[in-house]
């Protein structure tokens, strides 16, 4: 086989000039004219004709039609057969049996009302250049509304489906030998006119395309018809029209249905370079930029994360409507996008009931439940516009190291006290950041060690960098006395460190001696920071074991949930901080309670107050969704994190991403999940953030694997 020939199938298709495309043209004896009109075209166009000769409907009497479905044809048109269209059905089910009995693996089916111009034979061949698969490809149609690419050729003519329809016209169509047989074996029987039975592709399972603009254009002779010369008033009862209604509605939503959801082989591609070289610079510079700012949380504490993701939405969508929606060559968000999307408007709904309510009015931090309707977007950003990762990475590790050894509180730290903050609102979110950044520059730090596509000097270099940031993370992380940020670290990391080592790409005998340093450094760091902060670490940490075990044993012992919290908060001796958690646990417990499916509804504030007016957040990410959505709403966030958690992980295992991603993904998915038992942090400015981004990188990761052509969604959108 050559190198310029295409595999199409089980043929192989040579793409040269030379290759045989026959033509095969429907035309009835006396219309001689017609003939040798297109007949001329045709030797013009270089390619080989052929003549069926047509059947003459009214030539034959009804009672002698064969595979002829009378009932069916009036239930689907409302009126009664033509004898043109049975002849012109008939004659192009010849055409196809003809093309059959031959040996070209492609075949043009024309009626002689069309004159194909020059270069018809260039653009079909520009078709098969695609390597598109297809049973049949409309050259003509009257109308293409809603019409949506599937490819475009090398001659600028766009391939694909319509919305709406019937397009109408099936006087020019390629059809492959595959197609052929499957068209005269699903339409054997008349049911429907020619032109529109042809279009029918959900019915006949045959994957028919059409282009957008026409290929062939109409003779004059198109004004003469033989099919319907008195026009189409052979009209039915009116009991069967209404049939005829419903009918007719049905195939237009089984069209749109259908033509949404495209091709299953449909690959998606970006198109981002489509913009031209300085937009594409531009939209390249504008998304990263806001992808850091969003990411920023876990170096400042602000709002700014939000204002950022509402740019990159707003650009993405610009993008999507504009050029994407109408193309199949796009990701699909999958049923999971549809989720968050069905979630968002079930969150809106209750908050604008309880506006519109006698309600005495909403709790705080309602909006950030309204996020998941953007997910997928924010996913599709990156997808269509991030090139740049590694750069992107090294820019955020970078200002994660001057950030730290800026902002550490080192006063406190010789001084043997509890650390500050500097760059957030609290030290339990300082905390918080800094147990992030500590998985993130390990994971950081071992991606390097197997990099190849980096200079030695270079990866030395920020493989040092990972290792000091990692040093000055864990540092903050014991100072700054979060029990919650000890807790979560003691289990993620371990956890991370073992998925690293015994992945064979990172197994000791193969990652750079740096990896082995860095935590072997921790560890002694870590170790000395305990010594100075010891006490105070085991002294929490006893406390904390201690608290949950007798909640535990009241429990086994056949006491419920709150009455063994409710038994710890009053045993004597119960320190000030236990109190109050433990109390503000259990009258949360007690609101959920009152509707644990659904959630007592986003205006829990007036029953709250009746219980507890000291504060207004559980210090329990689970139970701040739960008070408000219920088992529903923790059911939902547990759904589309593991959901997610899947997408990456297969991406890793088809090479798409890194093999440290899916450690370093799942790490801190942990440490977050650990950090929100003990505080709120699902509400707070790095908790929102680290949602956001956590799932829309899942459904970044579920975008690569449709355009690999791992999966492909069956949805609309």
């Amino acid at each position: 086989m050559k190198s310029d020939d295409l595999v199409k199938g089980s043929f192989v298709v040579p793409t040269g000039l030379n290759m045989n495309i026959p033509i095969f043209v429907i035309n009835l004896k006396f219309r001689k004219e017609r003939w040798n009109k297109i007949k001329s075209a045709i030797d013009d166009a270089g390619l080989d004709i052929n003549r069926i000769d047509a059947i003459d409907g009214r030539a034959i009497p009804e009672s002698e039609w064969a595979n002829v479905n009378r009932g069916a044809f009036a239930r689907n048109t409302a009126r009664e057969i033509f004898p043109g269209e049975y002849g012109c059905y008939f004659s192009h089910i010849m055409a196809l049996e003809a093309f059959i009995d031959g040996a070209a693996p492609f075949g043009i089916i024309l009626e002689d009302d069309v004159l194909p111009d020059a270069d018809l034979k260039q653009r079909v061949l520009s078709i098969l250049k695609t390597n598109t698969d297809f049973d049949a490809v409309k050259l003509v149609n009257h109308r293409a509304v809603g019409f949506i690419s599937l490819t475009t050729t090398s001659e600028g003519d766009k391939i694909g489906r319509t919305l709406f329809g019937p397009q109408g016209s099936a006087a020019a169509y390629l059809v492959s030998r595959e197609g052929a047989k499957k068209l005269v074996n699903e339409l054997k029987v008349m049911c429907l006119p020619w032109d529109t039975a042809l279009e029918r592709y959900w019915e006949i399972d045959a994957n028919v395309l059409s282009v957008k603009e026409n290929f062939i254009s109409f003779s004059e002779e198109r004004k003469t018809s033989n099919i319907a010369p008195n026009g189409y008033s052979k009209k039915i009862s009116l009991s069967r029209h209404l049939l005829t209604i419903l009918a007719s509605q049905l195939d237009h939503f089984r069209r749109f249905h259908y033509a949404a959801l495209g091709p299953i082989n449909a690959v998606p591609k970006a198109s981002y370079l489509g913009f031209g070289k300085k937009s594409t610079f531009i939209s390249l510079v504008l998304s990263g930029l806001a992808i850091l700012i969003m990411s920023s949380v876990f170096l400042l504490e602000t709002d700014a994360y939000r204002y950022a993701a509402l740019g990159l939405i707003t650009m993405t969508l610009g993008v999507y409507f504009k050029r994407e929606i109408w193309r199949y060559d796009r990701p699909l968000i999958g049923w999971a996008g549809i989720l968050c999307s069905i979630w968002t408007l079930y969150v809106a709904s209750r908050i604008m009931i309880s506006i519109f309510s006698s309600s005495p009015g909403l709790g705080s931090a309602e909006g950030i439940y309204l996020f998941p309707m953007f997910y997928s977007t924010i996913g599709f950003g990156i997808w269509l516009f991030i090139r740049r990762q590694l750069l992107l990475i090294i820019i955020f590790m970078l200002s994660s190291l001057l950030l730290l050894l800026a902002f550490t509180d080192y006063g406190s730290i010789m001084s043997g006290l509890r650390a500050e903050t500097f760059t957030h609102k609290n030290t339990i979110h300082a905390s918080v950041a800094a147990g992030f950044i500590l998985l993130f520059s390990i994971c950081f730090t071992f991606y390097l060690a197997t990099e190849s596509s980096i200079s030695n000097f270079s990866k030395r270099l920020l493989m040092a960098m990972g290792f000091v940031i990692a040093v000055l993370a864990i540092i903050n992380i014991l100072v700054l006395s979060s029990r919650g940020v000890w807790l979560a670290t003691a289990i993620a990391l371990p956890y991370l460190l073992f998925s690293l080592l015994r992945n064979k790409t990172h197994s000791l005998g193969k990652i750079n001696y740096i990896s082995v340093i860095m935590l072997a450094a921790i560890v002694i760091i870590a170790g000395a920071v305990f010594v100075q902060f010891g006490d105070r670490v085991i002294s929490a940490s006893q406390l904390t074991f201690s608290v949950g075990l007798d909640i535990i044993s009241g429990i086994a012992s056949g006491n419920g949930v709150i009455e063994s919290m409710t038994n710890v908060v009053n045993a004597p001796g119960t320190p000030g901080s236990v109190y109050e958690r433990l109390s503000l646990w259990v009258d949360a417990i007690k609101l959920w309670s009152q509707s644990p499916i659904l959630g007592v509804g986003i205006d829990w504030g007036a029953s709250w107050n009746q219980l507890n007016n000291n504060y207004n957040i559980f210090h329990n990410g689970f139970i701040e969704v739960g008070i408000r959505y219920g088992i529903l709403g923790i059911g939902f966030y547990i759904f589309i994190f593991t959901w997610a958690t899947r997408k990456v992980f297969l991406a890793t295992k088809h090479k798409l991403l890194p093999s440290v991603t899916a450690s370093c993904y799942l790490a801190t998915l942990i440490f977050f999940a650990v950090t929100i038992l003990t505080n709120s942090n699902n509400r707070i400015a790095i908790g929102e953030s680290y949602m956001w981004l956590a799932i829309s990188f899942g459904f970044y990761c579920f975008y690569l694997l449709q355009e690999k052509g791992v999966e492909r969604p069956r949805t609309w959108i």
